[in-house]
């Protein structure tokens, strides 16, 4: 997998063209980052398609968890059999001490099923276990 975190803006044409080399050219698979914010930055469409990339993996922030819009994302990724992860931006290890990931996962429980809520916690904790897919 390569981790990619998509730039904020516009969503420009580019951006489709590196996308499709790197899965059809290259062969990679992909792993789109913080994709809590693409919601924030792109069109709609561009978000759905986003969400649509074969064998892509998609990581959230644990923040995520506090937002219905993001939820009901969370959610049609889960329910087209996709991989969502649970992540953070934390660069330093006193600040990951700090980190509520109980606030986060209880919190989750107000916008998710308890069957997406079972499955996005265990992918997030046994993913990097499996071999690869």
């Amino acid at each position: 997998y390569l981790a990619l975190q998509l730039p904020w803006g516009e969503y420009e044409d580019w951006i489709d063209a590196e996308l499709h080399e790197l899965l059809y050219g290259r062969g990679y698979r992909l792993l789109l980052t913080s994709c809590e914010l693409y919601s924030t930055f792109y069109s709609n469409e561009t978000v759905e398609r986003l969400f649509r990339i074969p064998q892509a993996v998609y990581q959230f922030n644990y923040r995520a968890l506090t937002d219905a819009d993001a939820c009901r994302q969370i959610s049609k990724i889960l329910g087209r059999e996709q991989t969502v992860l649970l992540g953070t931006g934390l660069t330093t290890l006193g600040k990951a001490r700090q980190y509520d990931l109980f606030h986060y996962q209880k919190a989750a429980t107000n916008h998710l099923s308890v069957a997406d809520c079972q499955r996005l916690l265990h992918q997030s904790r046994v993913f990097w276990d499996f071999p690869q897919r």
